[in-house]
Formats: C-alpha cells, sequence, structure tokens
C-alpha cells in the first residue's frame, strides 16, 4: 500500500491512510498506490476480488458495503463513497432519506481519473468509466463507455485491454 508513485504526485506528502471499523475482504492481490485512503465504518463492508488497482490518491469511504470485482483499475484522485453521511427530510411526508446504499462494481471494470461513484450506484462487468465521471444510479449493461455528469451510456461493446 503507497509505495508506488505516480510523477505528478508529491512523493514526500502524499500518504495513505487506512481506517478500518467495519469488515475488509480481499480475494486476491490489491495494490493501492500513493496516496490512498480506505475508510469503513463499523457497520461498513468492503469487498475487494483479486487483482485490484488503484495508480493513486483513490477514497473509498464505506459505511455499509461496497463490492468491488476482479481486476478493476482505478485511476487518480477518484472517490468511491456509499454514504453521504446527510440524512434529508420530505416535509410532505416527514420520511427520513436513505443516506447509505450499497455500491457495485464488476469485474474488469477501468474507472478514470477524477471519477466520483456514489451510493446506490452498480456497473456491470468490463465498463470502462471515463474521466471526471460521476456515476449515481446503477447500469445493467456490460461492456460500455460511461461517461458524463451524471454518467450516460456512451458507447457499447467495450472494455479495457491490459
Amino acid at each position: 500500500m503507497g509505495f508506488h508513485s505516480v510523477g505528478i504526485f508529491d512523493k514526500k506528502y502524499e500518504r495513505c491512510s487506512i481506517q478500518i471499523e467495519g469488515c475488509m475482504e480481499l480475494s486476491g492481490k490489491a495494490y493501492f498506490g500513493q496516496g490512498c485512503r480506505i475508510c469503513i465504518g463499523k457497520d461498513g463492508c468492503l469487498s475487494i476480488g483479486a487483482n485490484f488497482f488503484a495508480t493513486a490518491n483513490l477514497s473509498i469511504i464505506c459505511m455499509k458495503k461496497i463490492t468491488l470485482g476482479d481486476g478493476v483499475l482505478a485511476s487518480w484522485e477518484s472517490i468511491i463513497m456509499d454514504s453521504d453521511f446527510h440524512k434529508t427530510i420530505n416535509l410532505d411526508t416527514m420520511a427520513n432519506s436513505n443516506n447509505t446504499e450499497d455500491i457495485s462494481i464488476g469485474n474488469n471494470v477501468w474507472i478514470g481519473m477524477r471519477c466520483t461513484i456514489l451510493k446506490g450506484s452498480s456497473i456491470p462487468n468490463g465498463c470502462v468509466i471515463a474521466a471526471n465521471t460521476v456515476i449515481c444510479k446503477k447500469f445493467v449493461k456490460p461492456n460500455c463507455l460511461l461517461a458524463g455528469n451524471p454518467a450516460i451510456l456512451k458507447r457499447t461493446n467495450i472494455t479495457i485491454n491490459r
């Protein structure tokens, strides 16, 4: 964790941190580059498949459940967060919002730089997430390019070439 460096980050000050109050499951090798941060709350469960690779400054905040499949590649300065930490109230019904929802990321997904993946998101196998994309819903079609804020399906029948 944190030994590989990317030339644009400060090798002296970009440090990794990990805080686990819940559970973290690793199914194989996982690599977290310089400046990566993981926070798992007491009710959180982070499950990471084999051959996970994060280049630098990835943040994962897990208060409920985040599942990352095998062969996921995350580029720098991305964030995966299953909670928004704030409850809201519908003034008509007085019902509280759900401030945590599971995140599921399939096998062989490539998360581009500076992506944001929010609560309730689902990304199927083989998808590529373009740089600066915000994922905030469930996608079902595998092997697609997802891009934008919020993300939309841009192209089909593609996947990462490792």
